[in-house]
């Protein structure tokens, strides 16, 4: 019985070295991992300021992420207030407002990452949202990221049950990342030892 996991083991290897292997993330497990990176404050994500500064903060909360076109698609809301606090009343402008993040995924360095980011505010166009609009453009370049190749290496290297064997990822290569509409898809070639 083991041998015959081993030569399965062996045989999907094989073919996934010639094939490539597809890595399916589907968006609600994205959502999670970007909830756990990012959102960390009590389910926010903090651009400006936090939670102790009454009259001067922003932050995005309620991450939802899907597939537009091809492109990583990530809506949020937005709550900021840009104010000076004058005996004890915050005086100067705040907004509340939807908006949505779109980017193209990329491999590089170990991430998945976006490049070439826009955010747009569903209609809600004031002086206050266009400059959070350019800073979130800048930042979420910068600020978001999936670290597959750690999570592949975790994943794949774990130990299993009745399997008497360890294994070791090695040479993981991203050939393409792709957002399709159920999840975000990478093809992957890499080496998997099984000792």
């Amino acid at each position: 019985m083991q041998n015959n996991r081993l030569f399965f083991a062996i045989g999907l290897l094989t073919a996934s070295s010639v094939l490539g292997l597809e890595l399916r993330f589907e968006y609600p497990a994205l959502e999670r991992v970007l909830g756990q990176q990012l959102f960390t404050s009590e389910g926010r994500r903090y651009v400006q300021g936090n939670e102790k500064r009454r009259c001067n903060y922003a932050y995005l909360e309620k991450p939802h992420i899907g597939e537009w076109n091809g492109r990583l698609v990530i809506r949020a809301k937005f709550i900021g207030k840009a104010a000076v606090d004058m005996f004890g009343r915050c005086m100067g402008i705040g907004d509340t407002f939807d908006l949505t993040l779109v980017g193209t995924p990329v491999y590089q360095s170990g991430m998945v990452t976006l490049k070439d980011v826009q955010a747009t505010t569903n209609g809600h166009n004031t002086m206050y949202s266009r400059r959070v609009m350019k800073g979130l453009e800048q930042a979420m370049s910068k600020d978001i990221g999936y670290p597959v190749e750690k999570d592949a290496k975790w994943i794949l290297e774990q130990p299993r049950d009745g399997f008497p064997f360890q294994q070791k990822l090695s040479n993981l290569v991203i050939q393409s990342v792709q957002a399709t509409p159920g999840a975000l898809v990478l093809v992957a070639d890499f080496v998997l030892t099984v000792k």
